[in-house]
């Protein structure tokens, strides 16, 4: 066969770079999620603390895509969740967000019957109705993610999940007018 050119080596090493990475980001998700349910009446956190930790690996990326991320928060609640766990949920939810918002993305934050509830919306294609629990499910990749050419394990979602479930909250896809809407719910501290 033909020789690679070292341009071509360079995207082979960076694709086997982010798989990587989203594997060791797995990995440690599952070691929070393992800590979650063992610990977790002991550590409470601040919930606009972890979303800021968790948007802040997105700021270069959005700034590159001429994107903005709104974060709203009045109040900032307390979350009776470790801070790091916070951020394992929040992060894929707000990655997949950055990958598919046209211009914004909102991260709203308020306090509901002794929950806090992070809501992540997005105005791009939003999610078929057809796949609204599906895309939960590990290893699938909906319509919208084949289509642009990310290529991870599609295993974000289900442990976002996994996370929120064992840290005694839930997750679910919403239903806005336009885009894609999560809600995060987790137990105020």
């Amino acid at each position: 066969g033909r020789e690679r050119t070292p341009a071509e080596y360079r995207a082979s090493l960076q694709l086997i770079t982010r798989h990587a990475q989203d594997l060791l980001r797995v990995l440690e998700t599952l070691l929070s999620s393992a800590r979650a349910g063992e610990s977790r009446a002991a550590h409470s956190s601040d919930a606009r603390t972890s979303a800021e930790h968790a948007a802040a690996g997105l700021e270069e990326f959005l700034k590159a895509q001429g994107k903005s991320l709104d974060l709203v928060c009045e109040r900032s609640p307390r979350v009776d969740v470790e801070g790091e766990v916070v951020e394992r949920i929040l992060s894929p939810l707000l990655e997949n967000a950055a990958r598919f918002a046209r211009e914004r993305i909102v991260l709203d934050i308020r306090s509901v019957d002794g929950e806090v509830v992070f809501d992540v919306r997005d105005d791009g294609p939003g999610v078929d109705l057809g796949e609204r629990e599906r895309i939960f499910e590990p290893g699938f990749r909906g319509g919208q993610v084949r289509g642009d050419g990310h290529t991870g394990a599609g295993l974000g979602l289900s442990l976002v999940r996994r996370l929120a479930r064992a840290a005694g909250g839930e997750v679910h896809a919403g239903d806005p007018k336009a885009g894609a809407s999560f809600a995060v719910r987790l137990p105020a501290a």
